[in-house]
């Protein structure tokens, strides 16, 4: 999915939210999108947050991620060593989905 905005070097803002996306993974080795700082995807039915996370390193810009709203229904797994693929995150909503976190 990702792949269509290969073409948007310069997208900062990226807003998805509202729309049925069950399975939403960035490909791993992915490199587009390297100067989006924003990515909103509230209410997009996403069930797996934590391939959705582990994924989400593949934006180094990323400040903020909104994932509000979205039903996951597996225990959201992230290593620490995932977590510090968000160097640059200042901001991260959660609210209103189901969470189960677990730090390995």
């Amino acid at each position: 999915m990702f792949a269509e905005f290969n073409s948007f070097n310069n997208l900062e803002l990226l807003d998805m939210s509202f729309n049925e996306i069950n399975n939403l993974v960035v490909p791993q080795g992915y490199s587009g999108l390297r100067k989006l700082k924003s990515l909103d995807l509230s209410r997009v039915g996403v069930r797996d947050g934590s391939k959705l996370l582990q994924s989400m390193g593949s934006f180094p810009s990323l400040n903020n991620l909104y994932l509000s709203s979205n039903n996951f229904t597996e225990t959201v797994t992230i290593t620490t060593q995932e977590l510090h693929n968000f160097t640059n995150l200042e901001y991260l909503k959660l609210n209103d989905s189901p969470l189960h976190i677990s730090l390995l």
